[in-house]
């Protein structure tokens, strides 16, 4: 059965309320939708029962810290284990290239070097373009660009047992 998990549903805004993201989770693993702007991305996941070791597949829909921050919190997470010999698999990050540019930015500017090499190595960037399909824990995504006025941005949708999920 696939359940949406909701780890946040404020927006950029909002002081009170976590980030908008959410885990699309069934028995082959979790898809990580957004990361929220911060650390507490490590607690929302906590939370909700979910082993961040065991995220393989992160989706980013836009460049806005409110959607990327957390991400670089996960992935320090993930590359100091890696640097002291936990073996993890690799992780795909899905998005644009303006969100791929971002994260290895801001990667590159605040993680030691010897970290951004290790996490270099333990992910698959997916850069997406309007239209591409992609099978993610047994589910074929489809993902657009949604012609956002301010930014890139990308959406996807599915269809599981006959219902259609747009985000």
């Amino acid at each position: 059965m696939t359940k949406l998990i909701f780890l946040g549903v404020g927006n950029g805004g909002t002081l009170s309320l976590y980030n908008t993201c959410f885990s699309i989770q069934n028995e082959k693993g979790n898809f990580l939708i957004d990361t929220g702007g911060s650390i507490e991305i490590m607690n929302k996941l906590t939370q909700a029962g979910i082993d961040y070791k065991s995220i393989k597949n992160i989706f980013i829909s836009h460049s806005h810290t409110d959607h990327v921050l957390g991400l670089i919190w996960l992935l320090k997470k993930i590359g100091c284990l890696i640097m002291f010999g936990e073996n993890l698999e690799k992780i795909n990050i899905y998005s644009n290239q303006d969100v791929n540019d971002t994260i290895k930015i801001i990667l590159e500017r605040t993680l030691p070097r010897k970290l951004t090499d290790i996490l270099y190595q333990s992910i698959n960037f997916v850069i997406l373009n309007d239209g591409d399909k992609h099978i993610i824990n047994g589910i074929e995504y489809t993902f657009f660009n949604i012609c956002a006025k301010s930014t890139i941005e990308y959406g996807f949708e599915f269809t599981e047992k006959n219902k259609k999920v747009v985000f």
